[in-house]
Order: structure tokens, then C-alpha cells, then sequence
């Protein structure tokens, strides 16, 4: 006698359905939402870094003109800012600091690429190094900067595998630097970080015996993998012992 398989009851099935729609409507929304905030929050820091630039155009005598074109005066400004103009006001203040900012941007890369430029810098640098607190973030901020910005100082030089957090599991992790003990014992700092946000992790410093490279993954591919939570991870790894 064969069983039969009871379908189940249409209350179950709609919620079925309905988380089914749910989930795949999370996964649909969500690049489009953190893609929204990372360029709204863009957009706002190139915005309000020459935002000032325009304020102090609109409150000085020849902003009146200006700001009655845009449909405010220069009480409604100094009161609210953008929110005192019309939706087309707002957006091309917005659009000519944005510029200001794109502008300035450039105007630096050049000027720092000229002699009396990188002597200028070096002059700020030095004034800066004097003071406790600002020496430090900006030493520290710079050097982070640089590692993305200059090819010979990058950060990560060799993505591996490292065991961590136990013995009998392993890590994800990206080569930083290699040096020396005391007593002449080889050392490699190696950061863990991790899922879904690789900006935070872990540091440790390992042996290089300990280390097992992965010569067919890229840093950028790695970076992946550890922000999907190993969903983008590749179907094979090809793993080779450290020497």
C-alpha cells in the first residue's frame, strides 16, 4: 500500500510564500540600499566641503541678486541654508559645491606635484608634527591613505590561511609585514578580518612556518569571499605549504 503525501494546509503554504517573496525582496533591496547610502553619504561630504565657500558668497553684498534668482532671500539663508530654497535651488547649490570640491581636489593634486608644492607640505607637515594629538591622526590617516593610493605601499602584500581562531580551524588572512625579532626568530603580521565587514579584525603575529599561502587567490578576491561570508568564495583552492 503506497503512502500518500498530504499536501500542506493553504495557511501554511501562504506564509511559505510569503517568506520565500520576503527573502528574495531583501536580497534584491539591499545592494540597492547600501549602494544609496554609500553615495548619499559621498555626496554630502563632497557637497559640504565647499558649501562653506558658497554661504559666504550668499551673505556677502553680492549674494542678494543670487539668492533672489533662487527664489530666497539672505535672512531665509542665514536662518535654514539649503532648506530655505526651492527643490531646483537646493540641487544646483548642491551640483556648484559639489564642483567647488572636485576642483580644489585637483588643484591640490597639482599644486602638490610642483616643487614649491611638496616643499609647502612638507613645511605643513612638519608645523603639525609639533602638535601631540594632531601628529598622530594625521600620521596615522596618512599612512592609510598612502597604502591605497600609492602602489609600492600597499597594505595587504599576500592573502593566507592562518589558524585561527583554534588549532583546528583556519583563516582568511592578508600578509601586512615580515620582520625580525630580537633574537633573530622570523616574524609575519598577519590581519584577520571580519564578515561582512573586513575593516575591523584581528592582528597576530605568527611564525612563517605557520602560514599557508594561497597563490591562486587575489587580494580583491579574498576581500570578496570574507564580505559575502564565503558565498563568493571560489570553488577550488589551491593551497601550497609555506617554505
Amino acid at each position: 500500500m503506497s503512502s500518500r503525501t498530504v499536501p500542506p494546509p493553504p495557511s501554511r503554504r501562504a506564509v511559505r510564500h510569503l517568506r520565500d517573496r520576503l527573502i528574495a525582496g531583501i536580497a534584491v533591496l539591499t545592494p540597492l540600499w547600501v549602494t544609496f547610502v554609500v553615495v548619499s553619504f559621498l555626496f554630502r561630504v563632497a557637497r559640504n566641503g565647499s558649501l562653506w565657500l558658497i554661504s559666504a558668497v550668499f551673505i556677502s553684498p553680492l549674494g542678494g541678486p543670487i539668492l533672489a534668482l533662487l527664489g530666497t532671500d539672505r535672512a531665509g539663508w542665514e536662518r535654514a541654508g539649503l532648506e530655505a530654497l526651492p527643490l531646483h535651488g537646493e540641487w544646483l547649490v548642491s551640483l556648484v559645491a559639489i564642483g567647488f570640491t572636485v576642483l580644489g581636489v585637483y588643484v591640490a593634486g597639482v599644486v602638490s606635484a610642483l616643487v614649491f608644492g611638496r616643499r609647502a607640505l612638507r613645511l605643513l607637515e612638519s608645523l603639525l608634527e609639533q602638535v601631540p594629538l594632531v601628529a598622530t591622526v594625521y600620521a596615522a590617516s596618512k599612512k592609510v591613505v598612502d597604502s591605497f593610493t600609492n602602489p609600492a605601499s600597499q597594505p595587504f602584500q599576500e592573502v593566507v590561511l592562518v589558524r585561527f581562531p583554534t588549532n583546528d580551524l583556519r583563516s582568511i588572512g592578508f600578509v601586512t609585514r615580515r620582520f625580525l625579532t630580537s633574537d633573530g626568530r622570523a616574524q609575519v603580521a598577519v590581519f584577520v578580518p571580519t564578515t561582512p565587514n573586513p575593516t575591523t579584525g584581528f592582528l597576530l603575529l605568527v611564525a612563517p612556518s605557520d602560514l599557508e599561502p594561497l597563490p591562486g587567490m587575489t587580494v580583491d578576491k579574498a576581500v570578496e569571499s570574507i564580505m559575502s561570508g564565503g558565498v563568493l568564495m571560489p570553488d577550488t583552492l589551491h593551497l601550497s605549504r609555506a617554505p
